[in-house]
């Protein structure tokens, strides 16, 4: 099967991976009001609907599971969330090692510990948390994104704590930082679904996801401007654990959170609807897909993950 990408420099492909921390299949695909991942859903590809797609665990909390999308292995090292710096070059030392100026790769997260994960390079823009930003001047080039950035500085950590930031403040920063640069490879995680979960407030949790919904809406109208340009683009939106059946908890001794889920939109995925496929994919497939997508190499590796070949297949 052909996977198609790109390696041409007069076509560059714009990458955005969007993760809404610990949000179950189940408010995704069966009854949550979520207009703008309805509409993605039905224009892109989507996995975790029908055939399993899941986290490798044996823990199935955070940080284990971004490593695991992030580096395409299913085993990594990471099996905690206070677990090591990464070991393994991630997506985004990937797009950094080709970048043509730092801040061509930037990583948002309102989770603090995120931010020391996500690279082993000085070349990628990480804003993680109130004060885990290596790169400032990065984030106030102009009045409006210094505002913004100041703003996240100053926020309350609720719904979460310490040097957390809200994910409207966060999102403020990824999403005008998208808009006027147009990085090659942004990494957007928001954590309030998280939060609000683990307070068993699942009003809360219901908010934080329609506001997410809103910035997968906005996110998704300025990738398709870009497109508009000549850019080729692609889009996945996703999460690193699911949930317990109790709703509140998650981790190794609820299996059941292993599951996730995945949609996939750009110039490249030509799959509609819920893709059905020959056994379980998992969060390690991600990074496979975005190499191929960006004409990178594949990492040779025991527990690589595979690229999902089936969202480039035409329905």
């Amino acid at each position: 099967m052909h996977v198609p990408a790109d390696s041409s420099l007069a076509t560059p492909t714009v990458v955005v991976i969007v993760t809404l921390d610990g949000v179950r299949r189940q408010e995704i695909f069966e009854g949550a009001r979520l207009p703008n991942l309805t509409a993605l859903r039905a224009a892109s590809a989507t996995m975790g609907c029908g055939s399993p797609f899941l986290a490798s665990g044996p823990d199935y909390v955070s940080l284990p599971g971004y490593m695991e999308m992030l580096t395409g292995l299913r085993r990594h090292g990471c099996y905690s969330n206070d677990c090591s710096p990464p070991k393994h070059d991630t997506l985004a030392d990937d797009f950094a090692r080709r970048a043509s100026k730092l801040g061509d790769v930037a990583v948002f997260a309102s989770w603090p510990p995120l931010g020391s994960r996500v690279t082993r390079s000085s070349k990628v823009l990480v804003s993680a948390g109130r004060d885990g930003t290596n790169h400032p001047e990065l984030l106030t080039y102009d009045a409006e994104a210094r505002a913004a950035f100041e703003r996240g500085e100053r926020a309350s950590p609720s719904p979460g704590y310490e040097n957390y930031r809200p994910d409207r403040y966060t999102a403020a920063i990824a999403t005008r930082y998208l808009r006027t640069r147009a990085p090659r490879f942004l990494f957007l995680s928001l954590g309030d679904t998280d939060e609000h979960a683990h307070r068993d407030d699942y009003a809360g949790h219901l908010e934080a996801l329609r506001f997410a919904d809103g910035i997968i809406g906005e996110i998704d109208e300025t990738l398709h401007a870009l497109r508009k340009r000549g850019i080729r683009t692609l889009l996945i939106v996703t999460t690193d654990h699911g949930r317990a059946r109790t709703f509140v908890e998650h981790g190794r001794k609820h299996p059941e959170s292993a599951s996730v889920w995945l949609m996939a939109s750009g110039n490249d995925v030509r799959a509609r609807g819920c893709i059905v496929t020959d056994g379980a994919r998992y969060l390690a497939d991600i990074a496979p897909t975005v190499r191929a997508v960006a004409g990178f190499p594949q990492v040779p590796a025991p527990a690589a993950g595979r690229a999902l070949v089936e969202l480039f297949e035409s329905p």
